[in-house]
């Protein structure tokens, strides 16, 4: 299975669970402190959201920021870009860079990989 990085991090439809970033982080706040008394199904989930917070927390920051507040938040691009200082051209840049970032440190991920489960920027 092959998804894009831009659609996990926002929505994408997974047999009877909506999965996306916004999915697991739910799931991580339903469980948090009590992950011993989660399903074995939540359990992968709670496994795929602690990788790719991992997965976040690799990236540079202008990367992590791009990624949280345009795809996670659904902020408004030139919002982001005016914020951070950044022209058109060398905003678009860093935002593929932190795709491809991003889908390298999902895709060695061990969660992902048992689940076969691969990323594209």
């Amino acid at each position: 299975m092959q998804f894009k990085v831009k659609d996990f991090l926002t929505q994408y439809f997974l047999t009877k669970y909506c999965l996306g970033y916004q999915r697991l982080d739910v799931i991580n706040h339903v469980y948090k402190g009590h992950r011993d008394k989660a399903t074995k199904e939540d359990c992968i989930l709670l496994a795929m959201y602690d990788e790719t917070v991992a997965g976040l927390d690799q990236l540079p920051e202008v990367e992590r920021v791009i990624i949280t507040r345009q795809y996670i938040n659904g902020e408004y691009q030139p919002i982001i870009r005016d914020e951070l200082g950044l022209k058109s051209s060398a905003y678009y840049r860093r935002q593929i860079k932190a795709r491809r970032h991003l889908a390298d440190a999902l895709n060695e991920a061990p969660t992902f990989q048992h689940l076969d489960v691969t990323f594209t920027p």
